[in-house]
Parts: structure tokens; C-alpha cells; sequence
């Protein structure tokens, strides 16, 4: 319910502002608030008007293609010229490598310095020297292994027969 509560009440500021509601406003003005309004890469403020007028973009911390994580908790808004110069790289790849063309120890500094004011889970992604895939999919697996094992028992008490399929022959379909 609380969580609801915040998604309305950003439904609501989206509103005023003349922007049409949907799933991805919201979760965009909620990163928003979450950063303090400013970009987590350059440390410039976003003001509202920036927020849905194409100034900014939506960044995987972790590339979406390597970890195949496109939660909130992956998610930051960006002005648009840091977030081409990362590309798709994890923030260390991009300013923290020695190996990288960019590499500059400073500036990563300071975006792990505005990443810290992010949740503890999220600034830990900016930490990160390279993407595990296999740690996501195992975690997936459990928690696809733990909904059916719930669905299942649910369905069974309706009195309908079920079979809940291994994991590996979903994966495979």
C-alpha cells in the first residue's frame, strides 16, 4: 500500500506537468526523485521540464544485454552526452579501468560519491568490475522454482491435477 501510495503521488506531479501517465513515467520520475534530481553521471541538476523533454535518458547501471536486469534497482536517469561516453559498459568499465580509453580515477570518484546517496544495492552495481549473467539466472531459477512450487499447491486445493515442469524444460521452451 505505501508503495502504491508513492506511485500515485507521482502520477499526480507527472499530471501537473502535462506529461501523460503510464508505467514508464512513473518509474522515470521515481528514479528522479531517487537521485536528488540530479544526473548520478555528470552531477548536474535535472529540472522537471529535462525529466520528460528527451534531455535525459534511462541508464542500466549494469548493460541490460550482459545482465539481463531491467529492475528499478538497475535503472538511473542520465543526461544523455554521459550516457553515450559510458555506452555499454558498467560504470567501472567506462571511468575506473586502467584498460579503458576513459579511464579517470577522479571523475569515477565522484559518480561513486553521488551513487552512494542511491540504496546501498544500487551503489553496489556502481562498484562492480564485471557483470556475473550466471549469479542473475541462478537467481531467477530459485525464484521461478519457488512461484511454481506456490502456484502449483494453490491450483492442486481447486482440484485440478497439475505437474510443475523442471526448470531446465522451461528454459529450453
Amino acid at each position: 500500500q505505501e508503495r502504491k501510495a508513492i506511485r500515485d503521488n507521482a502520477a499526480d506531479e507527472i499530471r501537473k506537468l502535462g506529461v501523460a501517465v503510464n508505467r514508464a513515467a512513473i518509474d522515470r520520475y521515481l528514479l528522479w526523485m531517487e537521485q536528488g534530481q540530479e544526473c548520478v553521471y555528470s552531477g548536474n541538476p535535472i529540472s522537471q521540464a529535462e525529466l520528460f523533454s528527451g534531455a535525459v535518458d534511462e541508464d542500466h547501471i549494469l548493460p541490460r544485454q550482459r545482465s539481463l536486469d531491467n529492475s528499478l534497482a538497475n535503472r538511473v536517469i542520465a543526461f544523455r552526452e554521459p550516457n553515450a561516453e559510458k555506452g555499454d559498459r558498467t560504470p567501472y568499465e567506462w571511468l575506473g579501468s586502467p584498460e579503458s580509453q576513459r579511464y579517470d580515477p577522479e571523475r569515477y570518484e565522484q559518480v561513486l560519491q553521488r551513487a552512494k546517496k542511491l540504496p546501498f544495492g544500487k551503489y553496489r552495481k556502481f562498484l562492480q568490475k564485471e557483470v556475473k549473467l550466471d549469479d542473475f539466472i541462478a537467481r531467477q531459477l530459485v525464484d521461478t522454482a519457488y512461484i511454481t512450487r506456490a502456484v502449483t499447491q494453490y491450483v492442486k486445493q481447486l482440484g485440478v491435477d497439475v505437474l510443475g515442469s523442471k526448470g531446465q524444460l522451461t528454459g529450453e521452451l
